[in-house]
């Protein structure tokens, strides 16, 4: 047919249909290609996915399960396929419908994003995300797809509790809090604040800085001369008058905003003023002795004098040492029971009678033992007290009975108070007595009613007196008439005090310098029933003496030869687990900020710049080792 005869319609026909024929193979083919291609393609989506994804049937039989959701739950691929997706979560509290992942139904959980809990093959509960949803299939199948929240839900319950405990200490710590955002307005102010600087919440929130700075501002007052100062301290006037030290921190990275701190320093801002007046005092006292000293000395060693002049000038220097040992002496007892408060009183029973007797023998002169009459009253109950210290309270004032009163009688009475719970000591004179000024200033350190220089003393008696009176819970007064006389009472309690440290473990100090002179002489100032002390010369032998002993505290020499220093040494301990809690108080004549600000930096506890007074290092020592 195909011999040159011309084409029918028939033939076309057929050709045509050929075609079609083709064609539709052609196309069923690309799409078959296609088809494979996508599910290659689904499947690789499917198991590359980071989220488990599980597909079921309407009866909830897995058909798929990919490595993310292997890993997930810790079963096969093998061993998951024909299971229960229900198998592999814990049942939920659904009363009316047993499965905890329904897909039809009231409860169905088609199209919702749920927390549940489920189990791994193991049995270990863990918190899943997930989502189910209906696939476009001819027969029902559905695709659950999972993922394991259990850490994000952790790190959420520990961020919760953080932030708890942040917002406990924010609202009741006692010091003040301001928080700035990072565009520099106030965004909280904790309660302690506004309590020490009497604003007000709603005139902070959302104020800018400078704002914040005036509203602060309206609120100081000049500082006092001799008290704390510096660009970080601030004295507030309103509600009441308070010193208070603002530091400022970066929350985390830049832009985040900025924390600032007030603490409130009165009280230190008060004994730094206290002390500042005390010690001009204190080298004023100093000075008038050895004023005499050093002149009279010198004249002895450039001039020829005659005998008589040379033993006049020799007394002179001799009552003048004995004068200036009398106030070091005075001054080491005044710190020393200040900054131990009374702990190392030794609290005992003691006979009233016999104490007075054996007090007013001791400091009455030979020459006037006629002058003093006891009125004790008999039968007294025993008075718990520290008898060295009842002896030199009550000697300090017959001491002062003599000096001012040259003449008549000294009188010393003891009786119980009408309701019973004290014991009063008076010590009654007739002499040149004091104004009401004067007795109103008579318990101050140095003050002394004749300045004229004509009787001896050192102005610190009866400081010391009011002193040993508060170590036994009790009180010193004072009455006087310019020209009649003065009245001295010393009020014990009859009721026994708490017990003393003195009755504990003695707290362990490790002094560490390389001069054995200074080590010598705080180791003097320390000397007593509350301390146990050992010296070491080296930073090196610091570290093993510490690990060894375990003190609790180092006062620690900054400059040492050697291997360490003091700063590294303090970091040695700070960094070390077992020995951080030992406290360290770095000792140094570096004064500048930088040396400061390494110390803090290092861990110390304190920092005692050279030179130093006994007492400035007994009260630094007392008050670091009271700290609970």
């Amino acid at each position: 047919m195909f011999s040159g005869a011309p084409f029918t319609s028939a033939d076309e026909d057929f050709l045509r249909l050929i075609g079609q024929w083709l064609e539709q193979d052609a196309a069923r083919e690309q799409t078959a290609r296609q088809l494979r291609r996508s599910e290659e393609l689904n499947k690789a989506v499917i198991r590359s996915a980071l989220d488990g994804i599980i597909t079921c049937d309407e009866q909830g039989v897995i058909t798929e399960f990919n490595p993310a959701a292997e890993h997930m739950f810790g079963h096969a691929r093998s061993l998951a396929l024909g299971r229960t997706l229900d198998q592999l979560f814990r049942p939920a509290a659904v009363p009316a419908d047993p499965s905890p992942l329904p897909l039809t139904g009231p409860h169905s959980v088609l199209g919702q994003r749920l927390e549940r809990q489920a189990q791994r093959r193991d049995g270990t509960p863990f918190l899943v995300e997930l989502s189910v949803v209906h696939l476009p299939t001819e027969r029902p199948e559905y695709a659950a797809f999972l993922r394991d929240i259990t850490e994000r839900r952790a790190a959420e319950h520990r961020l919760q509790q953080r932030t708890a405990q942040l917002d406990s200490v924010f609202n009741v710590s006692p010091d003040g809090f301001v928080i700035f955002d990072g565009a520099g307005h106030v965004i909280e102010v904790n309660p302690a604040f506004l309590a020490l600087t009497g604003t007000r919440l709603h005139d902070l929130l959302h104020q800018t800085e400078a704002t914040f700075e005036q509203v602060l501002r309206s609120r100081c007052v000049a500082a006092r001369p001799g008290g704390l100062t510096g660009p970080d301290v601030i004295q507030v006037a309103q509600p009441i008058r308070r010193v208070l030290k603002r530091t400022r921190r970066a929350m985390g990275g830049s832009g985040l905003g900025s924390v600032m701190y007030f603490r409130d320093i009165t009280h230190e801002a008060e004994i730094s003023s206290m002390k500042s007046e005390f010690m001009s005092t204190a080298a004023h006292e100093l000075r008038t002795p050895m004023t005499s000293i050093y002149g009279f000395t010198e004249l002895l060693l450039t001039r020829t004098l005659d005998a008589e002049t040379t033993r006049d000038l020799l007394d002179t220097i001799y009552r003048q040492a004995g004068q200036l040992l009398n106030l070091l002496t005075e001054l080491l007892d005044l710190a020393r029971i200040e900054a131990r408060t009374g702990q190392d009183f030794i609290i005992q029973p003691e006979p009233v009678r016999p104490l007075i007797e054996n007090t007013a023998r001791a400091f009455t002169p030979p020459a006037e033992q006629g002058r003093v009459r006891l009125a004790v009253t008999p039968n007294l109950p025993l008075l718990p007290v520290d008898a060295a210290k009842f002896n030199q309270a009550l000697g300090n004032v017959l001491s002062n009975a003599f000096k001012y009163a040259p003449s008549g009688p000294i009188t010393v009475r003891a009786a119980l108070t009408p309701d019973h719970t004290a014991l009063q000591v008076t010590v009654q004179d007739h002499g040149i007595g004091m104004t009401p000024e004067q007795t109103h200033r008579a318990f101050e350190r140095f003050y002394r009613a004749d300045n004229s220089g004509n009787v001896p003393g050192t102005g610190l008696g009866l400081s010391l007196v009011q002193e040993i009176m508060w170590g036994h819970h009790g009180e010193a007064t004072l009455e006087s008439a310019a020209g009649h006389g003065t009245t001295v009472t010393l009020t014990f309690p009859t009721t026994p005090l708490p017990p003393h440290r003195s009755s504990r473990m003695p707290k362990k100090i490790l002094i560490v310098d390389d001069h054995a002179d200074l080590r010598k002489l705080i180791r003097l100032t320390l000397t007593g029933p509350d301390y146990d002390l050992q010296e070491a010369a080296t930073g090196d032998d610091a570290l093993t003496r510490t690990r060894q002993w375990r003190p609790d505290l180092l006062i620690l020499d900054v400059m040492m030869p050697g291997h360490l220093n003091g700063f590294q040494v303090c970091e040695s301990l700070k960094r070390d687990p077992e020995l951080r809690g030992t406290s360290v108080m770095l000792v140094t004549a570096r004064a500048q900020t930088s040396d400061l600000q390494e110390g803090g930096a290092v861990g110390a506890d304190a920092y005692l710049i050279k030179p130093f007074s006994p007492m400035e290092l007994l009260e630094r020592v007392g008050n670091l080792l009271q700290r609970p």
